[in-house]
């Protein structure tokens, strides 16, 4: 009889909860960029082989999340990304940066935002390779009508120049 009364009082109590404002949603398709996966970096003047590599960076995971304030038509994501660099035999100092995005667009890949961010990779000395961490939150993924959001995508990658890209591409083809 008590379990009885305990039950009933929990469904009343449960009932009268307060709804969250933040509804639960389907998140946009994500996914890295192949060409912008990996970065190398060289020393200035040095040829492209393995002795002139100063850094690498490689994206190794992207995890991601979202919610949808509700009536706000709007889609809120955060990326958690996950890269791990070396430390190449031509580096003369333990700490680099690298430019990185995020970009927003629909199926059809019409670009909606690119966002460059940082992320910075520390090592100690002696330390040949290193993972870090980096998380970017506020990825805002409009919701147009009826479009629901996994019909939009979500694209990480390195910020790359021209030689970068063209060097990715080569390596990818050997």
């Amino acid at each position: 009889m008590k379990t009885a009364c305990l039950a009933a009082i929990l469904l009343v109590i449960g009932g009268c909860a307060v709804p969250d404002p933040y509804a639960v949603v389907s998140c946009p398709t994500v996914g890295v960029l192949n060409d912008a996966r990996e970065i190398t970096r060289f020393r200035h003047g040095g040829g492209r082989d393995a002795a002139d590599v100063t850094w690498h960076g490689e994206i190794s995971t992207v995890k991601f999340t979202c919610y949808e304030p509700e009536g706000k038509g709007v889609v809120i994501g955060e990326a958690a990304i996950v890269a791990t660099f070396h430390r190449g035999p031509a580096a003369t100092d333990d700490r680099q940066f690298f430019n990185m995005f995020s970009v927003i667009s629909e199926r059809e890949d019409r670009i909606l935002d690119k966002t460059v961010f940082s992320m910075d990779a520390k090592f100690k000395s002696g330390q040949k390779v290193v993972t870090a961490t980096k998380t970017i939150r506020n990825i805002r993924v409009p919701t147009k009508g009826s479009v629901a959001p996994e019909l939009y995508n979500v694209y990480i990658g390195f910020q790359l120049s021209p030689a970068e890209v063209a060097y990715n591409r080569t390596k990818a083809r050997s």
